[in-house]
This record gives structure tokens, C-alpha cells and sequence, in this order.
């Protein structure tokens, strides 16, 4: 291990040598324990992120449409959902029992009342999973309003929504509800003969074609 500089360059490296140079690094005081736990607790999503290698996960993915959304001054979101199957319920021909305010009550990020966002969805281009689709909000700079999002961006921009493709709201796997041992992601399906259906897909799941992302993202930020 005395023979390999410090400053080799990882790229130029086999598995081997990369192992040698992470030792010289790590007695050398240039890579700490911390650091190293602090790796390992990333996503491969946040990994590829901070490596600059976010086209691994753009690559899964395509823009379909943007769309300004300010959010009604009223809105409230402890009762968004029951706001919404009370005034949307009946344009659906199934809303999964389980969607409600309680279930997804931890969502990561509230959406503020007044506050305008720009509200992309993106088509999945080959398989992905659901930690690809975390990455992609963080590309993006998206914030993770869960079942929330999805509803509101249904009663206010629903002519956006793909035809014949669901629409997934995605958030922190630990903030969404537990259903027959999977984490559950709200999906929107609008059907390609008419009306809507509202179910829960399993974040533990990959994603294929046929679905689509909806991320919104704070323009103040």
C-alpha cells in the first residue's frame, strides 16, 4: 500500500487499486470513517447526484409538459383530500379506501396557499425504481408533496394529465403509509375512454413505461 500515491486518479484504477488508494487516503487522513458511513447511508440516486453522474438518471427519463400552478388561497392541508373527494370523487371511477388525510399525513413538504409552482411531468422511458425517481426530483430541484400534490394538481391542471398513463406523486419512502407491507405511492390513472381512477402503487416496486412522474418545483426557491 506504501507505493500508491494519494493522489492517484480513481478512474485509472481497478477494484484493486481502488481499494489501496481508499487505505492510503484513509491513513493519510483524507477520508474519515465519517465520511465513509456517510456514503454508504446515500442513495444510489443521491450517489450518482453528488458524482455528477445525474444523466444515469436523466437518461430514464423525459419531459412531457410543464405548467404554472399557484396555489388556492384556501387551501388547507390537513382536509386536501377530503376537500377533494368531496369536489372531485365523482369525475372517478375508483378512488383507492385508504387514500386519506390520516394515511398521508407526514408528507416531506406542505404546498403554501398563494404560492405559484412550476409543475412538471416526466414519462419513464425504461424501468426504473423508486429511488430513480427521488433522484430525479432532486435533478430537478423538486419538492416531495405526496398525495397532496397529486390531488391538487388534478382539481387545478387535470388537462395536463397523460392520457393513458398513471401519474405518480412520489415522497420519502419513511413518509408514506404502510399497506400490506409495501410503502404506498399515489398514482392517477386517466384512462384512455374517459374519467380518472386514484390507486396506490408499491414504492418497494420498479416503475415501467407506462407511468409518468409529476414534480413540483418552488419557484422561490
Amino acid at each position: 500500500m506504501g507505493n500508491l500515491p494519494v493522489d492517484a486518479d480513481p478512474a485509472e484504477l481497478t477494484m484493486a487499486g481502488l481499494q489501496k488508494d481508499f487505505w492510503a487516503k484513509y491513513q493519510s487522513g483524507q477520508i474519515t470513517l465519517d465520511h465513509f458511513k456517510w456514503l454508504l447511508r446515500l442513495t444510489k440516486a443521491e450517489r450518482d447526484q453528488l458524482s455528477g453522474n445525474a444523466s444515469a438518471i436523466e437518461g430514464k427519463f423525459v419531459l412531457r409538459g410543464t405548467v404554472s400552478l399557484t396555489v388556492p388561497s384556501n387551501y388547507v392541508h390537513e382536509t386536501q383530500v377530503a376537500s377533494f373527494r368531496k369536489d372531485c370523487g365523482s369525475q372517478f371511477n375508483y378512488i383507492n379506501p385508504d387514500v386519506t388525510d390520516a394515511n398521508f399525513a407526514k408528507v416531506t413538504q406542505r404546498l403554501i396557499p398563494g404560492r405559484t409552482y412550476t409543475v412538471k411531468i416526466f414519462g419513464i422511458t425504461r424501468r426504473v425504481s423508486s429511488e430513480d425517481c427521488l433522484g430525479l426530483y432532486k435533478a430537478h430541484n423538486g419538492i416531495l408533496t405526496g398525495v397532496q400534490g397529486l390531488t391538487l394538481a388534478f382539481r387545478e391542471i387535470r388537462g395536463s394529465f397523460p392520457v393513458g398513463k398513471w401519474l405518480a406523486s412520489f415522497d420519502e419512502k419513511d413518509a408514506l403509509p404502510v399497506s400490506v407491507g409495501v410503502h404506498q405511492v399515489p398514482c392517477v390513472d386517466r384512462v384512455s375512454d374517459g374519467g380518472f381512477e386514484l390507486r396506490l402503487g408499491a414504492f418497494e416496486g420498479d416503475w415501467a413505461v407506462g407511468v409518468c412522474v409529476l414534480v413540483f418545483c418552488d419557484c422561490s426557491a
